[in-house]
């Protein structure tokens, strides 16, 4: 078992415990290959990335773009969803984000903000 923060110093919160060759070897290309504006949000959000990565990683053939690019994903879907102002809809939006988050897409919520059902 390995902290992943005593190899990637510039994430000195990374406190992610690694069990299993493959989940360092996606980590390591994350941590190399990532642009940097999503390290960045990886160390900004890193409880989520952790809860995600390991979310993710229960996936067979889970690897490190496509963990990226969902990461991302959430993220941008989660801002949105923030920029709500009705807290009912905001509510109501989150739970079917929740339930298939995999179908659910940024028009979606630009939609329903603009008066239109999300469904």
């Amino acid at each position: 078992m390995k902290k992943l923060s005593e190899q990637h110093k510039k994430f000195s919160n990374l406190e992610l415990e690694i069990h299993t060759d493959d989940e360092i070897q996606v980590m390591n290309e994350v941590m190399a290959k990532a642009p940097e504006h999503c390290l960045s949000q990886i160390n900004q959000s890193m409880m989520e990335f952790i809860a995600f990565f390991r979310e993710m990683f229960q996936q067979k053939g889970t690897k490190w773009d496509d963990l990226i690019i969902k990461f991302m994903w959430r993220v941008e879907i989660v801002k949105r969803l923030d920029s709500l102002e009705d807290l009912d809809s905001r509510k109501q939006i989150r739970e079917a984000f929740d339930q298939d988050p995999y179908s659910f897409d940024c028009q979606t919520i630009d939609n329903y903000k603009s008066g239109d059902s999300f469904e």
